[in-house]
């Protein structure tokens, strides 16, 4: 597993006060600072977050569409029900943020970190992922659906009742996550890292029994 780079901060933030009104296409927002701000409306234009500190803003309901964030830290964000399509996360930290509901489509992720995230029920497909770590964080009935991963780390990932088709887990790590009642396809498992108690597990998923002695 290659190394996470970390967000890039040289400069001191600008504190951002009140909602947030994108103006046009191409808009740039740099070394800021947000807390408990609120973007409104729905976009359809291309939007840059670059080196910003985002503390409690709140983008739920929202379509994003072609948004970069790039050396962003989110923390205590409520990002959920939130249509992220066609969109950049390059080195970037999530923490302690409510994703629950949300769709990733066609989007490209890259050295960014997720730690104690809620993001049950949400849609990830299409996808590119790579150099990417979640931590504790609950992924219950969540989708994944034809991406592309490479270099994931899952700790204490709770994946009950989610659903992996056509993403490969080769060399991906399961042995400390939740793949209780996890469906998947056997193009998908395989490959995977899982702990010994989990191949029992395993087996049932792809549907060979095991005899008892």
């Amino acid at each position: 597993m290659k190394k996470i780079k970390k967000p890039i901060h040289n400069i001191e933030m600008d504190p951002i006060i009140g909602d947030i009104i994108i103006p046009e296409d191409n808009f740039r927002i740099e070394y800021s600072a947000f807390s408990g701000n609120t973007i409104v409306n729905k976009y359809s234009y291309r939007v840059v977050f670059d080196s910003c500190i985002i503390d409690k803003m709140t983008l739920t309901n929202l379509e994003c569409n072609r948004f970069e964030f790039i050396d962003c830290i989110f923390t205590n964000c409520d990002l959920s029900n939130t249509t992220f399509n066609n969109c950049t996360f390059i080195r970037s930290e999530f923490k302690h943020c409510k994703m629950t509901g949300s769709h990733i489509i066609e989007s490209f992720i890259s050295h960014v970190s997720f730690a104690n995230i809620i993001a049950d029920y949400i849609d990830i497909a299409h996808s590119k992922i790579q150099i990417v770590s979640f931590t504790e964080c609950s992924m219950k009935k969540a989708s994944w659906f034809e991406n592309q991963l490479k270099d994931l780390i899952f700790n204490s990932v709770d994946f009950e009742h989610a659903e992996f088709y056509k993403t490969s887990l080769k060399d991906i790590d399961l042995s400390t996550s939740d793949i209780s009642s996890l469906r998947i396809n056997k193009e998908s498992i395989e490959g995977a890292i899982i702990d010994s108690f989990q191949a029992e597990q395993v087996c049932y998923l792809l549907g060979i029994k095991i005899k008892d002695r």
